[in-house]
């Protein structure tokens, strides 16, 4: 379908379209399930959590900061690593990277 057509038959000037159906429509960008718009709009957003977060774990200016060592083996660990580590039974294997999906598009 063309988005722009269908936008230009609810919307009267391009500058009333709503940033939440103008993201939805936007094409997926590579590697990606959201538009460019979105993933900009969440990248910063996850980056004001972690950067205004004073109990953050590679925050430095904290009481008992982690020594770099510390860091270095706390990042050298995924999810999948730790999720094997603290379940109880092995009845089923995690895959390498539990973040990654099949990509659909």
């Amino acid at each position: 379908k063309d988005i722009a057509k269908e936008f230009s038959g609810v919307y009267s000037n391009i500058d009333d379209v709503d940033l939440f159906p103008a993201c939805l429509a936007e094409p997926p960008i590579k590697g990606g399930l959201l538009g460019p718009t979105f993933s900009c709009i969440l990248a910063v957003q996850f980056s004001q959590i972690k950067h205004g977060d004073r109990f953050w774990y590679e925050r430095e200016f904290q009481p008992k900061p982690f020594t770099p060592d510390q860091l270095s083996s706390i990042r050298s660990q995924g999810l999948a690593s730790i999720l094997c580590m603290v379940q109880e039974t092995a009845d089923f294997d995690f895959q390498p990277d539990p973040f990654l999906v099949q990509d659909y598009y």
